[in-house]
C-alpha cells in the first residue's frame, strides 16, 4: 500500500515467524526527483526491545538528564544484540562472530559519541517539568534526532573505515 498511497504505513503488530517476536512493521517509498517511487523501505521494530527501551528510558532520564536517553538505548541495544546472538546459536548453531563482534564495537562506538552530544544538551533542556507538554515532545524530538544524526554518522564512518581498511589489506570488506 506504501506505492498506492506514496505514504509511510505503519503496520499492525505482528508475530514475525524469522525471530518468534512480536514487531510492528513501517513501510516507506523511496522516490525520486520527480516522485516516482523506486523502491520501498521496510523496517520490523521489536516491540520487545522498544518497551524495554522505552522503561530504561523513563527510569534514567530524571537522575541523569538527557544522558539518560542515550544510557538507556544503549544498554537496550547492546542487550538485544547479545540475545540475537544467543538466540541464532541455538537456532542455527552458530553465526559469523567476527562480523556480529564487528557490528557490536561500532555499535557500541556510535553509542558512545551520541552520550557525548547528547549530554552536552543543557539539562534543563528537556527535563524541564514544569514545561508545557507540548515544549517536552518537542524537546525530546530534538534530542532524538540530533541522537539519530550523530549514531547514524559515526556508524556510517566507521564502516565505510572497514571497508577501505579492507581493500588497502586485500580482505573480504565487512558486511554492510
Amino acid at each position: 500500500r506504501a506505492v498506492q498511497t506514496g505514504e509511510a504505513l505503519l503496520g499492525l503488530a505482528r508475530l514475525d515467524p524469522a525471530a518468534g517476536r512480536a514487531v510492528i512493521t513501517l513501510t516507506a517509498p523511496a522516490v525520486d526527483g520527480s516522485g516516482v517511487v523506486r523502491a520501498v523501505v521496510i523496517v520490523a521494530i521489536d516491540l520487545a526491545w522498544l518497551g524495554a527501551n522505552v522503561v530504561a528510558n523513563l527510569i534514567l532520564i530524571r537522575p541523569m538528564g538527557v544522558a539518560g536517553l542515550a544510557l538507556g538505548t544503549s544498554i537496550t541495544r547492546a542487550t538485544n544484540i547479545l540475545l540475537a546472538i544467543a538466540y541464532l546459536r541455538r537456532k542455527h548453531g552458530g553465526i559469523g562472530e567476527g562480523a556480529v563482534a564487528r557490528a557490536f564495537v561500532e555499535s557500541v562506538i556510535a553509542g558512545a559519541a551520541m552520550a557525548v552530544v547528547v549530554a552536552a544538551i543543557p539539562a534543563d533542556f528537556l527535563v524541564d517539568w514544569g514545561a508545557s507538554r507540548v515544549r517536552r515532545a518537542i524537546a525530546l524530538c530534538a534530542v532524538g534526532a540530533a541522537w539519530l544524526a550523530v549514531y547514524a554518522a559515526v556508524l556510517l564512518t566507521l564502516r565505510r573505515f572497514g571497508r577501505r581498511r579492507a581493500a588497502v589489506l586485500g580482505a573480504a570488506p565487512p558486511a554492510a
